[in-house]
């Protein structure tokens, strides 16, 4: 997998959803639903908010081939993201991958992180690399 860019509709909605690799102009986004979840969940394990300063690198901590980070817009706005990334750094573990999603507030309970989390299975299948998923949730379903 090279980069992505899928369109998604949801039927009983129509809602356009557009899911694409991150960029670094969505920083301030993607910090906007983290720290969010900061607030109001437990799944981060994080007591303090981050700041673009922070997150800079956050980017270049992913690749689009191998540990990607996407984001799903909606209306022209970020309303979730995903990233995948190594579970343990030991050999037994090369294939599989960390799942972390998010979805913005105003988005939730519209298919976001299913429709993230379904790209997710799907990359799992396209690739040679990935063969698992780890997935750890503190949510509701999205």
């Amino acid at each position: 997998m090279s980069g992505i860019a899928v369109e998604h509709r949801r039927p009983e909605t129509a809602e356009e959803m557009k899911i694409r690799d991150a960029v670094e102009s969505d920083l301030p986004a993607i910090i906007k639903i983290y720290n969010a979840a900061v607030a109001t969940r437990v799944a981060t394990a994080q007591l303090e908010q981050v700041t673009l300063k922070d997150r800079r690198g956050w980017l270049k901590e992913h690749s689009a081939d191998r540990h990607p980070f996407w984001v799903l817009e909606m209306d022209r706005q970020i309303a979730g993201w995903l990233t995948l990334k190594p579970f343990l750094p030991r050999c037994a573990y090369r294939g599989t991958a960390e799942v972390s999603v998010y979805v913005d507030e105003k988005f939730r309970r519209r298919g976001v992180g299913r429709t993230l989390l379904g790209e997710a299975k799907l990359a799992v299948i396209r690739t040679t690399w990935l063969r698992a998923l780890g997935i750890t949730s503190a949510h509701r379903a999205t």
